[in-house]
Parts: C-alpha cells; structure tokens; sequence
C-alpha cells in the first residue's frame, strides 16, 4: 500500500490573480486548509454534509463565500427571513469553530507590489511559492517526510491549472528564481477539482479566503469570520 501522508490539504483563492488594480478588492490571497484525514472524515464532512440536508434537504449544492454573503442562487432562502440567514450562518459560525484543521495562507498585496517592484513576479505564482514554504515546514515538523502528499486545488482552466504545476515543479526541485533550494522530503501530488466535484474541503477552504483578506484590508473592522478563524493559523505571509 502507498505511503500516503495523515493530511489533506485543500487550496482555494480570494481576489484576481492578476496585476490589474480592482480599487474594490486590491488582493490576493491564497490559502491552505490542512486537515487530518481522521478530522475531515469524523467531523468537517459529516458536519458540513449535515446542514447542507437540514437547510435545503439535500446535499447538492455549494458551499460559495460570495453568493452565501449575497444570498444568491441556493442561498435566496435567506433573501426574505433574516431569522432563518441569523440561524445558519450561527450555526455554520459554530461548526467551523469547533472543527479540527490548521491554516496557512499566502496575502499579496498588489498596490504595494507594484510600487516596490517595476516587473513583478505574479501575485499567483508569489503566493503558491510562500504558501508551499510554510506548507512544507509543518509537515516536516510533524513527521510526514517520505510519504505522498496530495493538494487539491480549484481548477481555474487548463492553461492556468498547467501554469499552476510548473511553479509547483519548480519550486519543489529547487529549479524556483525565488527559492533554489528543493522541497523534496515530500512526494508532491497536484489534484484540481471544480467546484462542481462538490469537494467538502474545497468549499471550506472557500469560506476562509475572504475573511482573511478583509482583516488585512480593514484591521479595525469587527470580523466575526475572522475571529473564528484566527487560532486556526499557524503560519501566513503578507507580501511585499
């Protein structure tokens, strides 16, 4: 039997990944959920699965940031009763509170990019080279060199999802203009799913990515999402 490590990791983004300026939401933010394949299946899965059947009776539908926060699509249930929207998003708050994984994420702030640097690398390609730097740290520290660890990323398209695997190539042999040194204590494997694959870990890792940028944005600003994601982190990077 393979070798496969005791963690999964899930990778989602929030903001365009591009050097373009949305005056809106001048961010890019990367970020890993790392969770133990004991934790995912004993209580994330079941628990998510879960208030997906009790709020619509199924459990089809997708768990997405931006059209749960705009009550679109499945979410339009919440448009007319703000005590049922109160009640779920208390109890979506609670369950990911109480859940077991870790979080690591990559910020990039592209405002400050661009002043610094005159031909920057892309805040993509920045962000996936922190993140997997950190990524590869803690795995280490808990003793899961040697075995075949799996990312899961959203599929952005093919040619973006093939630019994705030749960073994460380069980075990992040591071949990487901004990091030379190889990250081969580990058997990398790249997975991208759509959103459409209804991946459980996929969709948590959705609903993290905002809040971390706002509270970048806006540190002042109370943000519950925040909060209950903040003992959470165990390593990010804000960049430049």
């Amino acid at each position: 039997m393979a070798n496969f490590s005791d963690y999964l990791v899930y990778l989602d983004e929030s903001g365009d990944a591009s050097l373009t300026i949305d005056e809106n939401f001048p961010l890019f933010v990367l970020v890993a959920v790392v969770v133990k394949k004991t934790d995912y299946l004993a209580s994330i899965v079941p628990v998510l699965q879960g208030l997906k059947l009790k709020y619509w009776g199924h459990d089809q539908l997708i768990f997405h940031e931006r059209e749960l926060r705009k009550g679109e699509g499945e979410f339009s249930i919440f448009a007319n009763d703000p005590c049922l929207k109160e009640q779920f998003f208390n109890e979506l708050n609670s369950k990911i509170e109480t859940m077991k994984f870790h979080v690591i994420y990559s910020l990039i702030d592209k405002k400050e990019l661009l002043k610094k640097y005159r031909e920057p690398y892309s805040p993509y390609d920045l962000a996936v080279v922190f993140l997997l730097e950190k990524l590869h740290v803690f795995l280490k520290i808990h003793q899961q060199e040697g075995t075949i660890q799996h990312l899961v990323f959203e599929a952005r398209g093919r040619k973006e999802d093939n630019d994705l695997k030749n960073t994460l190539t380069s980075r990992i042999q040591g071949k990487h203009r901004l990091a030379p040194h190889a990250l081969d204590a580990l058997q990398w494997v790249c997975q991208f799913s759509t959103k459409n694959s209804n991946s459980t870990g996929l969709q948590l890792a959705d609903l993290i990515a905002r809040p971390l940028a706002q509270a970048y944005r806006f540190p002042q600003q109370n943000n519950r999402a925040y909060q209950l994601i903040k003992p959470k982190i165990i390593d990010c990077k804000h960049f430049p």
